[in-house]
């Protein structure tokens, strides 16, 4: 994918674009920013643009695929999920489910059409946006190693019992720095205190494992809760609020012509009968549905 040889990362990427063509929806493209959190997974963040995103974003919006595309201040994931709270877009397509730790309402895949929705997960398995929060702080993710050996089990066993809601509201409802490790300080003591009075009760495992985090690691750390709890989006960097009046479905249509001269010069594909033959097996179909979607959309009453 960092290759710059002949199609490089513009290959699997152009089979991408070419499928969602097919989908009646109007796709955004939202982009890492620079103000990320400069460690993820105990790797130092790479903030130096890929040397072919500049050229991703221009074949993405007008021609030639007539997509839409954003700037994110930050994570990507953080920009889609404030985006989705504010119903400028419907659904947050990715398979990071950190989207909905961020507070996205709805997440698909694209690869196998498959839906989550915030209200159905709190409904079934009792996943509340505050228990998604403990969860992924004890688990472990992008910015952290969670509660020692606790894995899936343990992190699902303390968010369920409701341990963390009432700091999850508390972490939301303030923004200092001071105030906040004040709140983590408070929740610490009391959780430690409560599992030596048995008055808060896990598997003997979690017990062992939170008690010791708890008492030597200041588990959880302020930095990664301030992660999740206010990421950089464009709520907190208005200069990257998006222009979303173009984002809707029949705005705009494919330029077929871009699309060719795109294969031939990113791609490589010279030849016009082997190019003919790769845009008719993943291009027309796609190409036909969004002429009619667009069709249909302007003349809806």
């Amino acid at each position: 994918m960092h290759t710059a040889s002949a199609g490089g990362p513009f290959l699997p990427f152009f089979f991408r674009l070419c499928k969602l063509l097919k989908v009646p929806a109007k796709f955004v493209f939202v982009f890492d920013g620079p103000h990320r959190p400069p460690v993820k997974r105990g790797v130092l963040v790479n903030t130096t643009s890929l040397w072919y995103a500049s050229s991703v974003r221009r074949n993405l919006g007008g021609n030639p695929f007539s997509y839409g595309h954003s700037y994110a201040p930050g994570e990507a994931e953080a920009e889609m999920a404030k985006l989705n709270c504010w119903g400028s877009m419907n659904a947050v397509c990715t398979k990071d489910a950190d989207a909905l730790v961020f507070g996205a309402t709805t997440r698909g895949n694209t690869d196998n059409v498959k839906k989550l929705s915030a209200p159905d997960i709190a409904q079934k398995v009792g996943f509340t946006h505050s228990r998604l929060f403990l969860y992924a702080l004890a688990a472990g993710g992008d910015y952290d190693s969670g509660i020692s050996n606790c894995g899936c089990a343990g992190a699902s066993e303390l968010a369920l019992s409701g341990v963390g809601d009432s700091l999850f509201r508390d972490i939301m409802a303030t923004r200092s720095d001071e105030e906040r490790e004040a709140l983590l300080e408070g929740w610490r003591d009391h959780v430690y205190e409560g599992i030596l009075n048995k008055t808060i009760r896990f598997g003997t495992r979690l017990n062992h494992n939170l008690l010791s985090d708890l008492q030597f690691t200041d588990f959880p750390p302020l930095e990664v809760v301030n992660n999740y709890a206010n990421p950089a989006t464009s709520a907190t960097f208005p200069d990257y609020h998006p222009n979303t009046r173009n984002w809707r479905v029949g705005h705009e249509e494919p330029n077929p012509s871009a699309i060719i001269q795109f294969c031939r010069d990113r791609l490589g594909w010279k030849d016009s009968s082997a190019l003919l033959k790769v845009l008719r097996d993943n291009l027309w179909e796609g190409l036909v549905l969004r002429m009619i979607y667009s069709v249909s959309i302007r003349t809806m009453p």
